[in-house]
């Protein structure tokens, strides 16, 4: 088995809501659905510096202290770390 995609998360928090992005059809994984914000881990980055960079990337906000979270996740081609961040 290949090693799995490293992924890392976020749970963007505010007033008790937390904000999704919605994945585009054409996605080859998980198509068309409502996702926590973030992406793959590069290289050389933590999975906390990568959400740090997708948060910028994808939705131009900067985040502070993004604090571990469990998440249980059941697809074994992917490693997910999530993150609570209400920063």
């Amino acid at each position: 088995m290949p090693a799995p995609i490293v992924i890392a998360v976020a749970a963007l928090v505010r007033d008790g809501r937390v904000l999704l992005g919605h994945r585009h059809p054409r996605r080859r994984i998980y198509p068309d659905c409502w996702d926590l914000v973030g992406g793959h881990v590069e290289a050389g980055e933590t999975p906390e510096q990568a959400v740090i960079r997708e948060c910028g990337e994808e939705l131009g906000v900067r985040i502070l202290d993004p604090l571990p979270m469990a998440l249980n996740l059941t697809d074994p081609a992917i490693e997910m770390h999530a993150f609570v961040v209400r920063r």
